[in-house]
């Protein structure tokens, strides 16, 4: 993971889920590049697992919607996306946007 691609885009977690339930999901995660980091993918593993018999309609489901989406792209191939390693890593309830500023910090132009 650390030898991805670094894309000035970064993306934290509510950001990628909110893109993954739009309508404009397929065009946005083929044309654009982004980085996020490996917190936000455990946040986004996190809430795939917490909502497994999320009910329609529900909160719960958009979160597991959105979430399995984003990790179903960044998991392919020929995904422009990337997700680089953040260490040491952050915890608590705002660990995905204390990663980006970590890594802003850290590799920021």
């Amino acid at each position: 993971m650390a030898s991805d691609p670094r894309h000035p885009l970064l993306a934290d977690t509510s950001s990628l889920i909110a893109v993954a339930n739009t309508d404009q999901w397929d065009v946005l995660a083929e044309s654009v590049a982004l980085t996020t980091t490996n917190v936000c993918k455990h946040e986004l593993q996190n809430h795939v697992n917490a909502n497994t018999y999320a009910p329609e309609g529900s909160r719960e489901q958009y979160l597991k919607r959105g979430s399995q989406r984003v990790l179903d792209h960044l998991d392919e191939d020929s995904s422009s996306w990337s997700c680089v390693t953040v260490v040491p890593r952050p915890h608590g309830p705002d660990a995905g946007e204390e990663s980006l500023k970590q890594e802003l910090s850290e590799h920021g132009d």
